[in-house]
């Protein structure tokens, strides 16, 4: 009976997108919480019990803003513009350059210029209206959309956000920026299928970037796709010394594709590298437990 119970609470934590807790998957809603001695964790995890990752797993997929609002927040430095000497006066050069129209590309940097300088002001929606005249004069002035994308996200304008990342995709589709962020903003939506495309599709690309690696297998770990979550945890690791919560994660889909001893590798190596929430440590020592 309790081996059931564990494993119809199991599939009802894992239809849950954010509240569900693994330390507590052998509980029944609504019934005290009770613990049998005799755990069935000691078994090797079957992929339709295993258990829901601890919630902190997804903040990487739930902060929509941080990856382009740092990078916005102080728009691009542009250089310097350096004083050329200057020819001798005729009244033949100042005409011919008075016929020199200034291209879109150009018009767009004005705009965009003009909007950094309100919205250090504090005048976000005249800056708004700079960064949007900007991209309607040029498509292509990325840190104008940047701009404007941040601005939106920051007023949960999110269908609009989407609509200007997926424009800026199609005209840059190596844009591992635009990309990163559509897919938070997916997720936020509750459309992890479609992130995962977005991801996909640029993985190359970020092929060299751990915080994009850990956000793809984020992704694919939330649909279940454990072996090619495995494959972009690992890619995370060798890039950079990660968080002991993402080693957790690299156990969780090491078990669901039945390689238990790289399982527990990874559960051990979680509780030394780093500062671990006390959820994702107690889950981590469980399943050392079961494993060892």
């Amino acid at each position: 009976m309790g081996t059931t119970r564990e494993r119809a609470a199991t599939r009802a934590a894992a239809t849950t997108t954010h509240r569900a807790t693994p330390a507590r998957v052998g509980t029944a809603t609504g019934r005290r919480q009770t613990r049998p001695r005799r755990l069935p964790l000691a078994a090797a995890p079957r992929a339709e019990a295993q258990p829901t990752p601890p919630p902190e797993l997804f903040k990487l997929a739930l902060s929509i803003d941080r990856p382009i609002a740092e990078r916005v927040a102080k728009p691009p430095a542009r250089s310097p513009v350096v004083q050329k000497p200057v020819a001798a006066d005729t009244g033949a050069s100042r005409v011919s350059k008075r016929e020199i129209p200034r291209s879109a590309a150009d018009e767009a940097e004005a705009l965009f210029r003009h909007g950094v300088v309100v919205l250090n002001q504090g005048r976000v929606s005249a800056a708004q209206q700079n960064f949007a005249a900007a991209l309607a004069k040029y498509s292509g002035h990325e840190a104008a959309r940047q701009a404007l994308i941040s601005i939106l996200i920051e007023r949960r304008q999110l269908e609009d956000a989407r609509q200007l990342l997926e424009e800026g995709l199609s005209l840059n589709p190596a844009q591992m920026t635009f990309a990163a962020v559509l897919a938070r903003v997916l997720v936020e939506r509750g459309d992890y299928r479609g992130a995962a495309n977005v991801l996909g599709a640029t993985r190359n690309a970020a092929a060299g970037d751990a915080e994009y690696q850990l956000l793809y297998g984020a992704v694919l770990q939330r649909l279940g796709r454990h072996a090619e979550a495995v494959e972009a945890f690992e890619r995370a690791a060798r890039i950079a010394n990660q968080p002991g919560v993402i080693w957790v994660a690299l156990g969780i889909s090491l078990e669901a594709v039945g390689n238990r001893a790289e399982a527990l590798q990874a559960y051990r190596r979680s509780l030394g590298a780093g500062p671990l929430a006390q959820d994702a440590r107690a889950y981590a020592e469980s399943r050392i437990r079961a494993l060892d």
